[in-house]
C-alpha cells in the first residue's frame, strides 16, 4: 500500500509545482511521464515504449484536462 501513497505524493507535489507555476508545462510533462512510467512498469509489468501515441493528439488532450483544472485549487 505504501507504494499507491508514494506515487500519489509525487503526483500531488507535481502538480502543485506546475498549479503554483514553479515549474513549466514541458517540464511538468516530462516529470509526470517518468511517474506513470514507473506505475504502468510496476503495477503492469509494461513499458511505455511499446505505446505509440500522437504526440499532437497527447498534448492536446493534455491542454483541454489542464485548462479545465488550473483555475481549481489545489489542496496544500
Amino acid at each position: 500500500m505504501s507504494h499507491y501513497n508514494n506515487y500519489s505524493t509525487m503526483l500531488r507535489s507535481l502538480s502543485k509545482k506546475y498549479y503554483q507555476n514553479y515549474i513549466d508545462f514541458e517540464e511538468y510533462r516530462s516529470q509526470r511521464k517518468v511517474i506513470l512510467d514507473n506505475i504502468d512498469q510496476e503495477f503492469n509489468a509494461h513499458i511505455s515504449d511499446d505505446l505509440q501515441v500522437d504526440e499532437a493528439e497527447q498534448s492536446s488532450l493534455s491542454m483541454n484536462i489542464f485548462t479545465l483544472f488550473k483555475g481549481n485549487d489545489i489542496e496544500s
